[in-house]
């Protein structure tokens, strides 16, 4: 679950320890009682989440929202670029991600920009050029019936 940094305290519940153990001989046992046994210490790093996704949002091209999954109904503990002109049928995604033992989810979503920078072209635009294309042709076979 999230944790608050002593050294970072200003980011209330926005970092992370991940813990590993360090076991004799450095490779890990096989049964649980045996990594209980041949344990020596644990190793861990500390993440602050703003650090690690820093980079993966370039601009504000999406919206993130990081929840955790185990929790039924969890408000978000992370965001990125969380606008409130998202429509609700914005594109998005939801990705679980299972990370050592823990689920976790991730919601994505479009952002107006994201959209806008695609350059698709107006669908209403293209109905209608699908809907002239259509007649043409309908009319040039149906002209060469009647002859």
């Amino acid at each position: 679950a999230p944790v608050t940094l002593v050294q970072a305290s200003a980011e209330s519940e926005r970092a992370f320890l991940l813990l590993l153990p360090v076991y004799r001989q450095g490779l890990t046992p096989a049964t649980e009682a045996a990594r209980l046994e041949s344990a020596v210490g644990w190793t861990y790093a500390t993440m602050l989440i703003d650090e690690v996704l820093h980079d993966l949002v370039p601009g504000r091209a999406v919206s993130v929202a990081l929840r955790d999954g185990s929790l039924k109904d969890a408000p978000p503990f992370f965001t990125l670029n969380v606008q409130t002109e998202l429509r609700p049928d914005a594109f998005q995604r939801h990705v679980p991600i299972p990370i050592y033992g823990r689920s976790w989810e991730a919601q994505i979503r479009a952002t107006p920009s994201f959209v806008r920078d695609l350059h698709l072209p107006d669908p209403g635009l293209t109905g209608l050029w699908g809907a002239a294309s259509s007649f043409l042709l309908a009319v040039t076979t149906s002209s060469g019936r009647l002859s």
